[in-house]
């Protein structure tokens, strides 16, 4: 009886063995293929030190709305701009195998001390299903292939809706919702996916890694129609893009670009 027992034991203890080297080997296949087939790195698409740049529009019959650079960034974007300097230094070390770094997205970006932030203020003339925009200068072409884009908002209680505005790759403008509301009081990270079978961001036909991936264009706020009145504020900091450079590190150095 007491053999039967151990052999019983013994094969569970095999079976139990298999299944969990089975399941370690299928995970770390995973991992390989992630890292080997993306480099994902966080690139700072704007840090809005220079907020002053920024414009801000709505129509003119649903208010009037003015937009400034003003100081009072949040501790933890401070915190997660000097995480994101010691990545990418690593990042491009790493990958640059002695290259010249004056085409790298990366290099010579101007970390600052993050001290200001944009500030916009809404007077609203009516309640209704109001709406206003705020933009950056110029578009920011965003490096390689976007997973996600990021902004720190404050959001003061409300219910309005944030939207993030981008052009695909074929130049189309296209809106994405986030997934959570203004309602919250003071700074939160809003993140917005880039769900590749959603947006076309590149064409196997193209060499050209500047040609590829999507373009920034800033920001769509949707007013809830029972809260547009009055003053409304709200702030934004740090805009980060979750990107996928693979493709620029990748490609063979003595490959001929098409580009000529």
């Amino acid at each position: 009886m007491k053999r039967r027992i151990t052999r019983y034991a013994f094969l569970f203890l095999m079976m139990a063995a298999l299944l969990i080297f089975g399941i370690a080997g299928i995970a770390q296949t995973d991992l390989q293929k992630n890292t080997t087939d993306q480099q994902l790195i966080t690139f700072i698409l704007d840090d809005l030190e220079d907020a002053g740049t920024w414009l801000s529009e709505m129509p003119r019959d649903q208010g009037v709305i003015f937009s400034m650079k003003r100081e009072g960034a949040p501790r933890k974007v401070k915190a997660r701009v000097a995480a994101i300097k010691k990545v990418n230094d690593e990042y491009i070390k790493r990958n640059s195998r002695g290259r010249r770094l004056k085409e790298n997205p990366l290099a010579g970006f101007p970390y600052n001390e993050n001290k200001y932030i944009l500030g916009v203020r809404v007077e609203f003339m009516k309640r209704g299903y109001n709406w206003f925009t705020v933009k950056p200068p110029l578009p920011i072409k965003v490096p390689g292939i976007c997973k996600s884009i990021s902004v720190w908002v404050v959001g003061r209680g409300y219910s309005h809706e944030l939207w993030l505005m981008i052009r695909d790759y074929n130049g189309h403008r296209r809106y994405l919702q986030s997934m959570l509301k203004l309602n919250h009081r003071g700074w939160r990270r809003m993140r917005f996916p880039i769900r590749d079978d959603k947006i076309e961001q590149n064409d196997y036909k193209v060499t050209d890694p500047k040609k590829i991936g999507i373009t920034f264009d800033g920001f769509l706020i949707q007013c809830d129609p029972l809260e547009s009145r009055g003053k409304y504020y709200i702030y934004f900091d740090l805009i980060t893009a979750e990107v996928d450079l693979y493709f620029e590190f990748q490609k063979d150095e003595d490959d001929v670009p098409d580009f000529w």
